[in-house]
């Protein structure tokens, strides 16, 4: 079930984020690295199958992700794999636990899109959105 939920939320993040990218060098003018958008999108997730583990039917915050939070072991990954620091970046950055905020126009889109895929998934299963949780 994570995989598979995994797998559409990445699936849906990178198909979003490569036309948002788009329209902002189209309209705008500015210089987005589609590539870093691309990879991004697909491993901004790429540690929850280590800070989640199944319990019965339900997946619950595995012993990890009460030390590190989501983003900080995925971000770790890129940089022991060699991947840029920009990428590192858009992982770290992607969600609102970690203490860092994007910081490139690349981690931005990457961060929005994945707003919006949770939330469109929340709201259609009438559960809290992310911008309801700040309140």
């Amino acid at each position: 079930m994570l995989e598979y939920k995994l797998r559409n939320d990445v699936r849906a993040a990178t198909r979003i984020a490569v036309p948002v990218a788009q329209v902002l060098e189209q309209t705008h003018s500015l210089h987005v690295n589609k590539d870093y958008v691309i990879v991004g999108a697909l491993v901004h997730d790429n540690d929850k199958m280590m800070i989640y583990k199944k319990k019965g039917e339900a997946y619950q915050a595995a012993d990890l992700a009460r030390r590190f939070p989501h983003g900080y072991l995925g971000a770790l990954i890129a940089h022991k794999i060699g991947l840029p620091e920009d990428i590192e970046h858009m992982i770290l950055s992607h969600t609102s636990k970690q203490i860092t905020t994007p910081k490139t126009t690349e981690a931005i889109i990457v961060y929005y899109v994945d707003c919006v895929d949770f939330d469109a998934l929340a709201r259609a299963s009438n559960k809290t959105l992310l911008m309801e949780r700040k309140s």
